[in-house]
């Protein structure tokens, strides 16, 4: 197994070889770690994610420049359709006009679409009130890149082929984003899950914090994760948390499920502390429980999939309340005494 920071205090570019034909490169970002995959066929390429805008220019073409050149990139396989997986998209179309994209049929507005993009995952993607501020939404529409036709929209179940007929199957999970896709190589055995499996979240290097696991519900999650285990790949190849041997991909789930039990508990363990509260509340409790994670999009985003759990298994109860949601901690219902005390007419 590896882990997440393998590649620290290695050059944007440098690869290595993982499997028969399969190229892990660092594709590392913003203090965040990030591995992007080549697979050959012949004297062509295909690849598992294009990263950030940045990322083709720093990290892939040093690669390609070594390995046959970008005429040699035959297909682009995007995980999902965030802005770490597509982004460098636009810049790849460019300089390798020859190639095919494919991404999740359920993500494909966001490759082609860079506003709808942005207006939908960082505007309208979390609940409660939260917005990017100024700079921070400069960064990150610079990196989505530009909008680039998506040739291959997936709903699982194909089987992409590139260069002397390597085949890719297909798998939609849709917990992550809506599209979120795995592919396996046929060949190998490998299986590239983009950020399927969550974890404890992404450690940044550079403010020592985690991002929050981001999923869309709670449910869909653990239903991809049984999904990737119940496959059992050879090796399993993520984006940020490093490749994993079919030995430790068991226990590698195990820990991202365990991750989610624990926040539930955390959840309700903050209900129960003051009864009532509202998701900008919700966050700025769960700040003083876990210093060790950003409480930007994803902690929302997730505590709202969490607080509809909660709310579905009677743990919560919904209200608006001035036209902004809050939860109440459902009170249990007394216990029924044991004995009785008999009335004067019993006696």
């Amino acid at each position: 197994m590896t882990n997440e920071h393998e590649f620290a205090g290695r050059p944007l570019g440098f690869s290595r070889e993982v499997a028969d034909g399969v190229f892990a490169v660092n594709a590392a970002f913003w203090g965040f770690p990030n591995v992007v995959y080549f697979l050959r066929s012949g004297r062509t390429w295909a690849l598992v994610d294009s990263g950030v805008a940045e990322t083709p220019a720093r990290a892939i073409a040093p690669f390609l420049e070594q390995h046959g050149g970008f005429g040699s990139l035959e297909l682009v396989m995007g995980t999902h359709g965030h802005v770490d997986h597509i982004g460098g998209n636009a810049w790849l179309k460019q300089h390798a006009p020859q190639a095919r994209f494919a991404l999740g049929a359920l993500d494909t507005d966001w490759a082609e679409d860079p506003h709808r993009h942005y207006e939908t995952l960082y505007v309208h993607g979390a609940p409660g009130g939260w917005r990017p501020d100024s700079e921070t939404e400069q960064v990150v529409r610079e990196a989505i890149g530009g909008p680039v036709a998506i040739d291959h929209p997936l709903v699982g179940g194909e089987v992409l082929t590139f260069g002397l007929g390597r085949e890719i199957e297909t798998v939609h999970l849709g917990a992550h984003s809506p599209g979120q896709t795995l592919y396996i190589d046929r060949m190998t055995g490998c299986a590239f899950s983009g950020d399927a499996v969550q974890g404890a979240g992404i450690m940044n290097t550079s403010t020592g914090l985690r991002d929050f696991p981001m999923y869309r519900t709670l449910s869909d999650y653990r239903a991809s994760l049984e999904a990737i285990r119940s496959l059992r790949p050879a090796l399993l190849c993520t984006a940020h948390a490093g490749i994993h041997e079919r030995g430790d991909v068991d226990g590698f789930i195990d820990r991202a499920l365990a991750w989610g039990v624990r926040f539930t508990e955390t959840i309700l363990d903050i209900a129960t502390e003051h009864g009532s509260f509202s998701m900008e509340e919700l966050v700025e409790h769960l700040g003083e429980r876990m210093p060790e994670y950003a409480l930007i999009l994803q902690v929302r985003v997730t505590a709202g999939e969490h607080l509809n759990a909660l709310v579905a298994r009677g743990d919560l109860v919904p209200t608006m309340e001035g036209g902004a949601k809050r939860w109440t901690r459902r009170q249990a219902p007394a216990p029924a005494s044991s004995s009785t005390v008999p009335s004067q007419t019993d006696r």
